[in-house]
């Protein structure tokens, strides 16, 4: 079997897209930037991200949003073939976005669903 060095799989969502990225082996000094806002979740492994600004110790269950169209350097101290670090990065269409905050804030869905939360029934929205 051919050793892959970074497998990057996308899943594409109806607002966005889901990718996964698998790396099999130590590296360290990787530079790379996101041009949108996007989630981060470490799900294996132990990354290590430096900007100008901040160093996180990036382990399984942390959650990051890493800057946008800010340079990240990255060092993966432990991947291994049989161990590879899995990270999910979660990107959402800025539209949707959008569309979101003007429903939830700008419309006040947020204090209509406030004013319901003592209301034992369930609220039809």
């Amino acid at each position: 079997m051919e050793k892959f060095i970074e497998k990057r799989t996308d899943y594409e969502l109806n607002y966005g897209t889901l990718t996964l990225f698998e790396t099999n082996c130590p590296c360290k000094n990787i530079n790379f930037f996101f041009e949108e806002s996007v989630l981060t979740l470490m799900l294996s492994g132990h990354k290590t991200i430096t900007t100008e600004k901040m160093t996180i110790e990036f382990f399984p269950g942390t959650f990051f949003i890493p800057e946008k169209k800010c340079v990240q350097s990255l060092v993966i101290p432990n991947a291994s073939f049989d161990n590879p670090t899995k990270c999910l990065v979660l990107n959402i269409n800025n539209s949707f976005m959008s569309e979101f905050y003007n429903d939830l804030i700008l419309n006040n869905s947020i204090k209509d669903a406030a004013l319901h939360l003592d209301e034992k029934e369930p609220i039809d929205y």
